[in-house]
């Protein structure tokens, strides 16, 4: 889990899409860098359409501001920076999430293990059952 090591971006498995002309990649800065509201992220696809479409006439709704561009020019050009502040995050979301996992353990909620994300799937199908079937004695 968070293991900088064995990391693999989805995009080194582009060979192994279905259809690659139908999977597009999305990425934005809100969550690596903590930045809602900056509203900007990219998109990666093989596919020549999506490209005219975000590079015509629709790509102008989509514009970062000027202000937003400087500043994550500035962000991005400081490695330091930001080498120091992802491994924070990721120190940040492993503690969090081994919290979250812990307390599913102890109340035998059953969820997937995260990798390197900020969400983590579970299933309180029991949980709400349990809670369902205390209203009906009230």
């Amino acid at each position: 889990m968070f293991d900088e090591d064995n990391f693999e971006s989805c995009l080194s498995y582009s060979k192994m899409w279905p259809d690659p002309q139908r999977t597009h990649y999305m990425w934005g800065f809100s969550k690596d860098f903590a930045m809602s509201g900056s509203r900007c992220a990219m998109v990666y696809s093989q596919n020549k359409d999506v490209h005219k479409t975000f590079g015509g006439a629709t790509g102008f709704y989509h514009l970062v501001s000027g202000i937003i561009q400087m500043k994550l020019c500035a962000i991005l050009q400081d490695r330091v920076w930001v080498d120091e502040f992802l491994a924070e995050s990721r120190r940040r979301l492993l503690t969090n999430a081994s919290i979250v996992m812990e307390t599913f353990d102890k109340h035998a909620i059953p969820y997937l293990k995260p990798c390197g994300t900020l969400f983590l799937w579970a299933d309180f199908t029991t949980v709400s059952r349990q809670s369902r079937a205390k209203r009906k004695q009230l």
